[in-house]
């Protein structure tokens, strides 16, 4: 009774104060059970300072502690994140995570630099996952997945070395690529993908000795197996040299191969300026976008995204440095001669993103609108704007 007289007489945050003492006792063991567990470098695990590299090793160890501690509960870890700036001496250390997260369903490796041979032994001993990321892994040059009979989603993004990547797998849905170093070869086998983003970056990327042109033939004819959606996204620079190309050669279009099983076509453009913007090459876009058209016969939604990295470009100076009137007469003509009898039966939907209204612009839309004479829908994106017509 006098405990619980002096109790009384320590008032409501007196109280307050015990219940959170003992809280604090259960949370130190609790905290173990919990499912989903995220260790990470402050906010930025990129940006670190030699005079913590201490506070890193405490970390690591940390993590290994936590992991010999799941290994003795009944309970398992659905999602564990790591994000730590650790260099090639935590290899060890990192192995064993992997190790780890390997034999759930999915995997992300981001920063993380593997040799060629390890993502295949990664796969021929974890047949189970289902999703695989691999990010910014700078020392991988050939990539090769012999069997992946359970995996449905493969992200790779910037690694910046690789120059062969070869996968097989039978259930793969989607497939997420960007490419900023050097042009990568690819060879695939995935029936079952769906979709397909690509991103090219052509302003980083190396391509001394590669002909430009004939490397976008050999790519689609590696995702020309798509059955809905396949995303393209191409640096202005590159487009440039495929449209000379196209201009050279002029009766081009079956070089392609054909996108027969392509319903949804994304076009991404990325450019330092507004698109079409002081470009050498700007009347032969209208030949390029159009040949892509004519090779999915059965799409039947085009969106076109225009990526401005820096959009300082005032509209009334790009209207005057944008394609003169004489220029955009032998767009037409030519695109004319080319295709006057050609017309898309399938087209039902345009959508444009990121429009900032060019006339360059608006001469690729009503160019397709040409071809497409069945489209009912054009969708504009702009910036804080929607715009939605009905075509009759």
């Amino acid at each position: 009774m006098g405990g619980r007289g002096q109790v009384e007489k320590m008032g409501r945050r007196g109280k307050e104060a015990i219940r959170t003492a003992i809280l604090s006792r259960r949370w130190k063991n609790l905290w173990m059970n919990v499912p989903k567990l995220e260790i990470s470098w402050r906010n930025d695990p990129y940006v670190f300072r030699p005079h913590e590299m201490s506070e890193v090793k405490a970390k690591v160890n940390f993590v290994n502690d936590v992991m010999k501690l799941h290994e003795t509960k009944t309970t398992s870890m659905e999602e564990l994140t790591i994000c730590l700036p650790l260099d090639s001496k935590y290899s060890d250390d990192i192995n064993k995570w992997v190790e780890v997260a390997a034999a759930k369903q999915d995997l992300y490796l981001r920063g993380v630099n593997v040799v060629d041979k390890a993502i295949e032994c990664l796969f021929s001993n974890s047949p189970f996952i289902e999703r695989f990321c691999l990010h910014y892994s700078q020392k991988l040059r050939k990539l090769e997945i012999a069997d992946a009979p359970n995996l449905k989603y493969f992200e790779l993004i910037f690694c910046d070395h690789l120059e062969h990547f070869q996968i097989s797998a039978p259930n793969l849905n989607a497939i997420m690529l960007s490419v900023r170093g050097c042009p990568v070869h690819f060879n695939f086998y995935a029936p079952c993908l769906c979709h397909a983003p690509l991103r090219t970056i052509h302003s980083f990327m190396n391509v001394c000795g590669y002909n430009m042109f004939d490397y976008l033939v050999k790519m689609l004819l590696q995702f020309c197996q798509v059955n809905k959606t396949l995303a393209i996204g191409l640096c202005l620079k590159w487009l440039n040299q495929v449209a000379i190309t196209i201009g050279e050669t002029f009766d081009f279009s079956h070089q392609l191969p054909e996108l027969s099983t392509v319903e949804h076509l994304q076009i991404e453009f990325i450019t330092l300026c507004p698109i079409w913007f002081d470009v050498p090459s700007q009347r032969l876009h209208h030949l390029w976008l159009c040949a892509l058209l004519k090779t999915a016969p059965f799409l039947q939604k085009l969106s076109i995204e225009m990526m401005h990295i820096r959009d300082t470009i005032c509209s009334r100076q790009m209207e005057l440095q944008c394609l003169d009137k004489d220029g955009a007469e032998k767009v037409k003509a030519l695109a004319n001669a080319k295709w006057q009898y050609y017309s898309h039966q399938h087209l039902k939907e345009v959508e444009l993103i990121d429009f900032i209204g060019s006339r360059n612009e608006l001469e690729i839309v009503l160019f397709v609108l040409k071809i497409a004479a069945l489209v009912e829908t054009v969708v504009i994106l702009a910036k804080g704007l929607r715009l939605h017509l009905r075509c009759r």
